[in-house]
């Protein structure tokens, strides 16, 4: 009796043992079908391809299957829209155009919701709201711009500035006025791009943009008086001058011709960069205010993956965009190395992050991310691809000092309506 169950237990054991086996092969199996692989596409304009490259090669050492093309075409809208064959797995594209994009092209963006709901509590104002499309998101938000005033320090310490006591506009005009007569720099650098423009950064304090939540064009109110007549006032005490690229700001700061700018993150890499010898002559600071106790942050522009919903190789794109979202090192990297500001808020809490930056002597990252953090949103929607030429015509140096706020902004709103009326 004894060796008959003796038997049948060595049985059962043996069985079991290659159930195991079998279950933990066939489990090994599944892991192997379940490895990225595949050839991606990203098609980009050319100031994100170098950061892309550097990211896709991080991925690349955690999934070597995965094969990553960076492709480069400074008219990505119409690069899309105009050939539809093309073979791309993933735009790169900036917050401005994300309306106007997945409105051209209604067939292209992947439905990614379930993807970033678990990113969804930290990613902060409103970089989902610009990818959403009746609850449902169409991209993954991976960079951010907020501003600071990027400052001579030598040069306000040698004029016995104070920053702290700089508190609006008016008093950095003050500032402005002092230092210009002692020098022949331009205070405050213009930079007239979309994301930095400085009617633009001006407006989005006053919880301003070109359209309201509703949509519409929004330039008839008393706050875009006060950013425009800002503007004048700068303009008239020669203390604002406008240049067409960041790059034209950085070759003034290598001639030592330049005193101020407003900034993102990517300023403070290109200065590093570029004019390494300036370590110690440059900081940051706070947006003075409109008003003492009034809002002094401000975020515009950023940058967004939406994935091919037709691309043979969707699994591999999101996993992409998910580590390029999540992976801190990559993160951190791309911030020290091109100011590339990330919007997942998980990462403001490392200890690198919140580190002293040498070259301007101040927690620099540590003001981006609480001006990030309490700045306003930015409403975009599909028109302003149409008006936003309009737009910088209107607020041109000759025209903003010669002619009166209220008529400008008035004009600007008639034509802008008139725009997307015929849309």
């Amino acid at each position: 009796m004894d060796r008959n169950l003796n038997r049948v237990l060595a049985v059962g054991l043996v069985s079991l043992l290659m159930l195991i086996v079998s279950c933990s092969k066939n489990s090994n199996e599944a892991q192997k079908d379940k490895i990225l692989k595949g050839e991606l596409k990203i098609l980009t304009e050319s100031r994100y391809q170098t950061q892309l490259k550097f990211a896709a090669d991080n991925f690349a050492k955690i999934h070597p299957k995965v094969n990553i093309d960076i492709e480069v075409d400074n008219n990505i809208n119409n690069k899309v829209i105009n050939n539809k064959e093309n073979a791309v797995d993933i735009v790169n594209i900036e917050d401005q155009n994300v309306q106007y994009f997945i409105d051209r092209m209604p067939d292209f963006p992947l439905d990614v919701t379930d993807e970033i709901s678990s990113y969804k509590d930290k990613i902060l104002n409103g970089k989902l709201d610009n990818l959403t499309i009746k609850n449902r998101i169409y991209g993954f938000p991976w960079n951010t711009c907020p501003k600071l005033i990027l400052y001579r320090s030598d040069i306000f310490k040698k004029e016995g500035i104070n920053v702290d006591t700089i508190k609006t506009w008016n008093d950095y005009i003050q500032v402005g006025k002092k230092i210009k007569k002692e020098n022949n720099e331009k205070f405050l650098v213009n930079v007239q791009d979309d994301n930095n423009n400085f009617n633009v950064v001006l407006a989005d304090q006053l919880g301003k943009s070109y359209f309201n939540k509703d949509g519409k064009v929004d330039f008839n109110s008393n706050e875009w008086i006060k950013v425009l007549d800002t503007s004048k006032l700068l303009y008239s005490q020669n203390l604002l001058y406008d240049v067409n690229s960041k790059s034209d700001f950085i070759n003034l700061s290598k001639q030592d011709l330049a005193i101020s700018t407003i900034a993102d993150p990517s300023y403070i890499a290109d200065l590093i960069n570029s004019l390494q010898e300036a370590k110690g002559k440059w900081s940051v600071m706070k947006l003075p205010a409109f008003e003492p106790g009034g809002n002094r942050d401000a975020s515009i522009g950023g940058a967004n993956l939406i994935v091919n919903k037709n691309s043979k190789n969707t699994s591999a794109a999101k996993e992409f965009a998910k580590f390029l979202i999540s992976d801190e090192h990559t993160q951190m990297d791309e911030l020290d190395k091109y100011g590339i500001f990330p919007t997942n808020t998980d990462i403001y809490s490392l200890v690198e992050f919140n580190k002293n930056l040498a070259y301007l002597d101040t927690r620099a990252w540590y003001l981006f991310a609480n001006s990030e953090r309490k700045s306003i949103q930015t409403n975009y929607n599909r028109y302003y691809p149409s008006i936003k030429d309009n737009i910088k015509g209107a607020f041109s140096q000759a025209n903003v000092k010669d002619t009166d706020s209220k008529l400008i902004l008035e004009s600007l709103q008639k034509n802008c309506e008139n725009i997307i009326s015929h849309k």
